[in-house]
């Protein structure tokens, strides 16, 4: 009986949808977990509230259902097969709606912000919670990078550079939001004991060195690079986002969009072997970010990598590149040597003399995993060939620069003219 109530209050409320009724009715627009756009539709209809949720790129609605509580609402989602995936906890302040949606087993917990619909003066943009920032200082005489990427949600990833030198280390957050942040390396403790990072509302950075009982502050300028578009795609089971390079080449970007579409063929391939099936259990358990890391910009060339760090296949996914903008095309790293055979060679020599040497290689917690990676994802900056591993949850990614000094003879000449090697 209470199946075949629910199920009639369920069509009733559906057909009440389209009818222009009154003050009880109100929308709202926002975002869930800081990035995916979502509208809300609540009815208050004397002790129950019932309404709507949308997830905007997909066009996924669930129906809500529950009762008003305070200033706010506890809400249950419900699915199309009429089964609870989640719940809504929003309290009303300011005029504005901020509150958690968690799945029915509540062990997973996003933000939902929200704002009237009416009132929503722009839509909104996801470079706001996605970017990626480099700021350039000096500490002795030595050149001080330091790549910030923030990501939705205020994860926030550091890559720490001296004199262009990629240097390993730890990330401790020293704030709940991670705007204040501590970076300590075995690599460098001849020269600090650890730096101390602070980025203030308008992303601007400042350092402090830590070392003998001193702090000095470093002045950090943030560098004029390319810049970045955002984009997210949620529906029952997923949420992804992905950030990219904006550039103005359509051929770069031609490639940008097949590798991601590519990823996203794999994803859907391995769902399907999985036999994925939407129900209350799978409700946005998986996740994807696909990233890119640019290493090298000029009018020439582009490099960098593309990752798609996921939770749905057995590992994370990556692609390296090399794009001649000029050429309009990928290249070989191989073909920048007179002879390409070379380049593999360079590369086997080089690549096993590091793993023995490396002490970032051989530390007890990562030496398993470091010593099995080929190292196959080969970019350029502009000091010289990068070997990338690929990313792993726990330990990141390890990259090794190969001089272009000391392969500069094997070089063909237009490449060393363009990228200045003497």
């Amino acid at each position: 009986m209470k199946l075949h109530l629910f199920i009639a209050f369920v069509f009733s409320f559906l057909a009440g949808w389209s009818q222009d009724n009154s003050n009880d009715v109100s929308m709202w627009s926002g975002t869930i977990d800081g990035i995916h756009p979502i509208e809300l539709m609540l009815q208050q209809e004397a002790q129950m509230t019932t309404g709507k949720l949308t997830l905007l790129s997909s066009g996924k609605t669930f129906l809500l259902e529950g009762k008003k509580e305070g200033q706010g609402w506890k809400l249950d989602e419900i699915d199309e097969n009429f089964k609870v995936s989640g719940q809504l906890t929003l309290n009303y302040t300011q005029n504005k709606l901020d509150g958690i949606w968690s799945n029915h087993t509540g062990d997973l917990f996003l933000r939902i912000e929200l704002t009237p619909r009416s009132k929503q003066k722009r839509n909104f943009e996801c470079s706001e919670e996605n970017w990626t920032k480099t700021f350039v200082g000096s500490f002795e005489k030595s050149l001080v990078k330091t790549v910030i990427r923030k990501e939705n949600n205020a994860q926030v990833y550091v890559e720490v550079y001296f004199d262009d030198i990629p240097i390993e280390g730890k990330l401790n957050c020293l704030t709940k939001s991670c705007n204040n942040f501590e970076f300590t390396s075995k690599q460098l403790h001849h020269l600090f004991n650890s730096l101390e990072f602070r980025l203030n509302k308008k992303n601007e950075l400042f350092a402090f060195i830590n070392r003998a009982n001193k702090k000095t502050q470093i002045r950090m300028v943030q560098q004029t690079s390319i810049a970045y578009v955002c984009d997210s795609y949620a529906d029952y089971s997923r949420r992804i986002d992905f950030v990219i390079p904006n550039t103005s080449n359509d051929a770069f970007n031609a490639f940008l969009k097949s590798t991601i579409d590519r990823f996203r063929k794999q994803q859907n391939y391995v769902l399907a072997q999985n036999n994925n099936i939407e129900n209350p259990s799978s409700r946005f358990q998986i996740t994807s970010s696909i990233w890119t890391d640019i290493h090298y910009f000029s009018s020439r060339y582009i490099s960098g990598t593309i990752t798609d760090q996921n939770s749905i296949a057995n590992k994370n996914q990556r692609v390296s590149f090399i794009f001649d903008l000029k050429e309009n095309k990928l290249i070989e790293p191989s073909t920048l040597f007179n002879k390409q055979k070379n380049f593999s060679k360079q590369v086997e020599s080089f690549l096993l003399e590091q793993k023995k040497l490396y002490i970032s290689l051989n530390e007890k917690y990562i030496k398993d995993w470091a010593q099995k990676q080929d190292f196959e994802f080969i970019t350029i900056n502009k000091n010289g060939f990068l070997l990338n591993s690929n990313f792993h949850n726990v330990y990141g990614e390890r990259q090794l620069v190969l001089p272009f000094e000391t392969v500069q003879k094997q070089l063909k000449k237009d490449f060393k003219k363009e990228m200045k090697i003497q």
